[in-house]
């Protein structure tokens, strides 16, 4: 529900956006306090919770409402060409080559300035092509495509970048337009930057003081469910109010400790361990890993202390959580294809304990970037890339496939199915008949997950009649299948279970 306050003497009241509303005084916008109607756009404006939001707020009646200073709402995601401020914007240089083709084949060399303003501004876009390119077939665009490249800033953030390529064929050039409105970049969140807010993307300066505490990692305000954190501090280290954005997932979580503390103690952040879903897990960089569950097993134990924007604190002790990866397994090869463990904090600070479903201790010094999910279920592997349909026999397509969880279903629901490929943004789910090894595009894609089964194991094959089975077979079942009846597929294929004894 919206939270309101009394209105204000003054009686305070909107004329545009949510007209006739009363302003609530104080509210909380940026971090701080404001008794009265702030401007934005040649307007003042106020907001209609206590704490700001960016769906109920509205210009003010300037006759009613006196005016003070202060930045307008949403200003952090205002375009740089409404924004009036007039800090020097510092501009570096970027390049990328693109190879594309019609008959033949060009490398085209595009040039661009960046800045790091309130997200990646562009200017000074510009485009030479000559001669044929060098690139691999899987790199080359046909006349119309995208290309993806990195570009790393002299503050050293890794930006993931993008630019659509049209060949116009009379000029043997790109189309200007299509480079000037398609490029774009974000922070590719392998280190904890800012990616909202005040500036992002920029790194995080850690440690920082505010308000009394010094913190060695984001941290939450109450009324926000977002980390935050410095981008600058004074040179006493207090974190500067205009320099600060919203963490990325990379971050960890920071409770602080006073600035009182000694400098011969340890610093704390109000916890021995911090353990959540959305970390960036080890083998991010190879596999689209997935997010596992963590469950906190009841009654909970004097060692677990809160959960905070969907992290987990807790002191050394005793208490036990459950991690699971829904039906698929570990990627951490330590996890040893387990799908559900249970972790303690300690004996080390930072560091868990993790036991399997059987009682086997698997580890006393595990990190909290262990946990990440094979995007495959078992006896199926990763396979980077894209697949095209018409080729490795392929079976057909199923479309509205809301997850790789259900695409995994379609091929095992189908008898002929050896690799799947799920396409997340056409929510498309492509069946194939024979093992992937080297796809079509070898470039890593994060729009198309390839599961294959592993050569090791074998697929299932039924014939016309009960009771026959195997693969390229008739009559027995050879070495690694097992023979099962029609009825029994769903729950004995043998890469949904245990690979048992061979039968004949």
């Amino acid at each position: 529900t919206e939270e309101t306050t009394k209105k204000p003497e003054s009686d305070c009241l909107t004329v545009e956006l949510n007209p006739g509303r009363p302003c609530v005084f104080p509210f909380t916008y940026q971090y701080h306090q404001h008794s009265e109607c702030l401007p934005f756009k040649g307007k003042y404006w106020c907001a209609l919770t206590t704490t700001y939001d960016k769906d109920h707020w509205g210009f003010c009646n300037q006759e009613l409402c006196p005016p003070t200073k202060g930045p307008g709402p949403g200003s952090t995601t205002t375009p740089a060409t409404t924004n009036t401020t007039t800090t020097t914007i510092a501009w570096e240089d970027g390049s990328t080559t693109i190879a594309i083709r019609n008959m033949d084949t060009f490398a085209c060399e595009v040039d661009f300035q960046y800045s790091l303003q309130q997200g990646v501004k562009f200017q000074e876009i510009s485009c030479v092509c000559s001669g044929s390119s060098s690139q691999s077939n899987d790199d080359v665009i046909d006349k119309i495509g995208n290309h993806k490249f990195p570009v790393k800033t002299a503050e050293g953030i890794e930006l993931e970048c993008e630019v659509g390529a049209v060949l116009l064929e009379d000029s043997k050039s790109l189309s200007d337009e299509v480079l000037s409105s398609s490029l774009k970049c974000e922070a590719v969140e392998a280190d904890c930057v800012t990616v909202e807010g005040e500036v992002y993307p920029a790194p995080c300066v850690f440690p920082y003081n505010y308000k009394g505490r010094r913190y060695l990692g984001c941290t939450d305000r109450p009324g926000s469910t977002k980390l935050w954190c410095p981008t600058k501090t004074d040179e006493t280290g207090e974190a500067e109010d205009k320099f600060w954005g919203y963490c990325s997932r990379k971050c960890g979580y920071c409770n602080g400790s006073p600035i009182t503390t000694r400098a011969d103690q340890v610093e704390s952040c109000g916890y021995d361990c911090l353990l959540r879903a959305d970390k960036d897990m080890v083998g991010y960089d190879q596999a689209p890993l997935l997010k596992p569950t963590i469950d906190v097993s009841l009654p909970k134990e004097g060692n677990y202390i809160a959960e905070k924007v969907g992290q987990h604190q807790l002191n050394i002790g005793p208490q036990s959580m459950t991690v699971t990866c829904s039906q698929t397994v570990f990627y951490d090869s330590a996890l040893q294809n387990e799908e559900t463990v249970f972790v303690t904090c300690g004996p080390a600070k930072y560091r868990f304990t993790v036991t399997s479903e059987s009682g086997v201790v698997l580890g006393t010094n595990f990190k909290n970037n262990q946990f990440g999910c094979d995007p495959c279920p078992k006896y199926m592997v990763y396979v980077a890339g894209s697949l095209s349909p018409g080729e490795f026999k392929y079976i057909g397509s199923f479309f509205n496939t809301g997850s790789l969880a259900q695409c995994n279903s379609q091929c095992r629901d189908n008898i002929a199915c050896m690799t799947f490929q799920f396409y997340g943004l056409e929510n498309r789910c492509d069946l194939f008949g024979e093992v992937v090894e080297t796809p079509s595009l070898t470039t890593k894609s994060k729009d198309s997950t390839i599961c294959t089964l592993e050569k090791s194991v074998g697929s299932c094959s039924i014939k016309t009649r009960a009771g026959f089975c195997g693969w390229q077979s008739w009559g027995h079942c050879p070495k690694k299948f097992n023979c099962i009846k029609i009825e029994d597929y769903q729950t004995k294929c043998p890469w949904q279970k245990e690979i048992k004894a061979a039968a004949t």
